[in-house]
């Protein structure tokens, strides 16, 4: 019996032929493939402002304000974990660009109102403390209460 016109190549030939055919695209994908966008960091401490104590457990959050979302789009927000005993935050990997800082207490989801604007810079660190009043918890203004009570109860008499 006779085999066709071809001859067997060797196992050799083939793989290189078969590599050949793919490096041409394999070199064209890896050209088209996105550029990772640059990044930068951020870190400090955020303080109690009046007593200028470190703020424990609340996180410093970083909304993009020069890049627009289209409409029903999220924001990009970048949110560090929560400080730790020494009030301490740190925001790792966050792309170059303007950002607004806010902080977000232990019961909020959203970022308090705009402490500063920041600018974050490609490989570097921005070190940025903040002083924050917070608010007052109910129980805060106990004493108001005790003055409101005590006058209602005098002006019932």
């Amino acid at each position: 019996m006779k085999r066709g016109c071809m001859k067997r190549l060797p196992l050799w030939a083939t793989l290189g032929l078969f590599l050949a055919g793919l490096l041409p695209g394999t070199l064209a994908a890896q050209d088209t493939a996105p550029q990772a966008e640059p990044v930068g960091h951020m870190m400090g401490v955020v303080y109690k402002k009046d007593v200028k104590e470190p703020y424990k457990n609340i996180r410093v959050a970083l909304t993009r304000i020069d890049k627009k979302t289209e409409k029903g789009e999220e924001e990009e927000v970048y949110k560090s974990d929560p400080t730790d005993d020494e009030g301490r935050y740190q925001i790792k990997n966050v792309p170059a660009g303007v950002y607004k800082a806010g902080l977000i207490t232990k019961s909020g989801k959203k970022p308090s109102k705009t402490l500063t604007v920041v600018k974050i810079v490609a490989d570097q660190t921005l070190e940025r403390s903040f002083f924050w009043k917070g608010r007052k918890p109910l129980l805060g203004y106990i004493n108001c209460w005790i003055a409101i009570i005590f006058f209602g109860i005098i002006l019932i008499l």
